[in-house]
């Protein structure tokens, strides 16, 4: 989340919109503050890459968001149907470059919102990180775990030894998640309040593979004491 400035202005509180609310950062924000990534979500993460049915769940969502279809709606209240000119349309058809790439992106979210209940939407001026290539407007959906905070910079931390990309003042850095009851500001999941099933599914396949692998390697011989 972001600090209020000292601007004087009182600080936005979200507002709970359809499913998850979403909060674009100013740029230059002063004193940002974001804790990125807590470790029930890397126990989240953990499991959807363990646990198939913990995967499905999670595509499940993702593959329902996809087939959601983003338009500009007019505010005259004669209007009917999605505005297909004009520079706003313009520029949702630039977004994940027009509608298969939103879909991808919609997917993705979904995905992110059900594990971990929080995921970033990113735009940038893109350079390869390897090879420093122009890659011109780069519009990316990333977990909580990959978004770090240092000073009032924004960072994107890919890991496998790629260098981190640090995010300039006019790149798009927009927050979505689902907010908890009780304390909106941060993330909830479905998946969170599955941790103790998630766990037990675990540690009892863990049993059925240490009890199948103890009787292969015995079969076929009983040991019984001289005496």
């Amino acid at each position: 989340m972001a600090r209020p400035r000292k601007s004087g202005s009182h600080p936005v509180i979200p507002s709970n919109a359809l499913v998850s609310s979403a909060m674009r950062y100013p740029k230059n924000a002063a004193r940002i503050y974001y804790q990125s990534g807590e470790q029930w979500q890397a126990e989240c993460y953990r499991h959807y890459s363990i646990c198939g049915e913990a995967r499905y769940a999670a595509r499940f969502f993702g593959h329902a968001l996809s087939r959601a279809t983003l338009g500009i709606v007019s505010n005259d209240p004669g209007a009917t149907g999605f505005v297909t000119d004009g520079d706003a349309a313009e520029l949702l058809a630039a977004l994940f470059n027009g509608k298969d790439g939103q879909a991808q992106m919609l997917d993705a979210v979904g995905v992110h919102l059900t594990i971990a209940g929080e995921c970033f939407l990113i735009g940038r001026h893109g350079k390869d990180p390897r090879t420093g290539e122009d890659l011109g407007e780069v519009w990316e959906i990333v977990s909580p775990w990959e978004v770090k905070v240092t000073g009032n910079k924004w960072r994107i931390d890919y890991g496998a030894d790629m260098p981190d990309v640090e995010l300039s003042d006019d790149d798009v850095v927009i927050r979505i998640w689902n907010p908890r009851p009780g304390a909106r500001i941060e993330a909830d999941s479905p998946f969170r309040s599955l941790l103790p099933i998630l766990s037990e599914i675990e540690w009892l396949t863990r049993h059925v593979f240490a009890q199948v692998t103890s009787r292969l390697a015995g079969a076929g011989l009983l040991l019984v004491p001289e005496g």
